[in-house]
């Protein structure tokens, strides 16, 4: 994956051919900085979100399982979206976002609803600036 202005840059690939495809370009929201993967959905696939910077939200593409994901649907998120882990953090078996705030000391978590999408943000106070966050058990 490369992060670009406004898209995601994707290279895939097939254990038969065991090479690249041509580059997929797949529209975000304004200035994704980074992006995390995790089957959001349960189909098995691998699903993309990335965190826009400039549109203060998420971009969630799921994947089809041919190696291309559907057209990005958005979900708002705190001030500069900058970092995010993914996993469950309420104990559900649904994967759930934890987002990183670069101008505001706080973490925005966004639930999954187990079919690819979030519920509005929950933010939780943390220190000035966090720069990072990981989800572990």
């Amino acid at each position: 994956m490369i992060v670009g202005p406004g898209l995601i840059l994707a290279l895939t690939a097939t254990a038969q051919a065991q090479v690249f495809t041509a580059r997929t370009n797949y529209a975000t929201g304004r200035s994704p900085q980074s992006v995390v993967v995790g089957d959001l959905n349960g189909d098995g696939f691998v699903d993309l979100v990335a965190a826009n910077v400039g549109s203060n939200d998420v971009s969630v593409l799921l994947g089809t399982g041919t190696g291309s994901f559907q057209s990005a649907v958005s979900y708002p998120a705190g001030p500069f979206p900058f970092r995010m882990a993914v996993g469950d953090l309420n104990g559900d078996g649904v994967p759930d976002l934890a987002i990183v705030n670069g101008i505001d000391p706080k973490v925005s978590v966004l639930l999954g609803t187990g079919t690819g999408g979030f519920s509005a943000p929950v933010d939780a106070a943390v220190g000035a600036f966090p720069e990072a966050i990981a989800i572990g058990d």
